[in-house]
């Protein structure tokens, strides 16, 4: 089993290291909801230009919330995986167990507090005690109008989930690549000049 604890992330300063075709879709997606190279806001995201590009089904939302996060959108394919077609509204805490809860909320508060891009790929976490190997962004957004701070993810699944002990054996069920890139680069890349950090769109 992947030991949390002791898993670094590495500092990426381009974007290389993100290769699927769905995940470099929704980056570039990201940099354009942004008007004048700012950070979309939730309202800013369009199902439309996601939809022809196979994004809708792997997307996610969760808002920060007294100290976790609650879903607020989860895609088909996010829903299936978790066996749960009511995951909106349900907090991090009811889904998952420690220390894989510490674990994720200290990576997803760390995509809000420093503008980052967080990108997995290996053991995924879908429900308590259950595993996929898969691959997921989560990015940044900025505040609403009340200040309710949210990431997106869009999560790719591979076929088979395994129980937690399944994991202790099966060397698949690892972490790969565990890497944060300034989400400045998705401006470099897709977008323009850099925008200020910390900037809304309205």
């Amino acid at each position: 089993m992947v030991d949390l604890a002791r898993l670094a992330t590495k500092t990426e300063n381009t974007l290389d290291h993100i290769a699927h075709p769905i995940h470099t879709a929704f980056l570039e997606c990201w940099s354009s909801f942004g008007e004048h190279q700012r950070m979309p806001a939730r309202h800013k995201l369009d199902a439309c230009a996601m939809g022809p590009r196979g994004i809708l089904p792997c997307i996610w939302m969760a808002d920060r919330s007294d100290g976790g996060f609650v879903y607020r959108l989860a895609g088909a394919e996010i829903a299936d995986a978790w066996k749960n077609d009511r995951l909106v509204g349900k907090s991090l805490v009811e889904l998952i167990e420690q220390p894989a809860l510490s674990f994720v909320l200290g990576n997803w508060n760390r995509v809000l507090n420093e503008q980052v891009i967080l990108h997995t790929r290996g053991q995924i976490y879908t429900a308590l005690g259950r595993y996929r190997v898969g691959e997921r962004i989560v990015l940044p957004l900025a505040p609403d109008d009340n200040g309710v701070e949210t990431v997106v993810g869009v999560t790719i699944y591979g076929a088979e989930q395994k129980t937690a002990t399944d994991s202790q054996h099966d060397p698949s069920l690892r972490i790969d690549v565990m890497a944060e890139t300034p989400v400045d680069m998705i401006w470099k890349t897709y977008g323009g000049r850099v925008p200020w950090r910390g900037v809304a769109d309205g």
